[in-house]
């Protein structure tokens, strides 16, 4: 029996939502679900857009599933930070978690 060890690198880390959304629910009923890999924690904030800024925003927004930093510039003014906070998430080395 032939046994060989290989190691590689560590995977990049990154960290994101599990859905593909980018508006949420005015109720979340078992949080919101995040992906990491490689990342300790993140720095999260939430907005609540502005009721008489919602056509406007929605008509900008245009159902994108992420935003660029021009567009994110452009919608938050639209918007009040309702939260901002850290998670500790520690998921296991190479190995995405939710």
């Amino acid at each position: 029996e032939y046994i060989s060890r290989l190691e590689t690198r560590d995977l990049q880390p990154t960290v994101g939502f599990a859905s593909r959304g980018s508006l949420l629910p005015t109720r979340l009923a078992e949080g919101l679900p995040v992906i990491a890999l490689n990342v300790d924690k993140v720095d999260v904030e939430f907005f609540r857009v502005k009721p008489d800024a919602m056509p406007n925003f929605l008509a900008q927004w245009d159902g994108a599933s992420s935003l660029s930093s021009y567009s994110s510039e452009e919608l938050l003014p639209m918007a009040d930070l309702v939260y901002g906070g850290r998670f500790d998430l520690k998921p296991a080395r190479n190995t995405r978690e939710t």
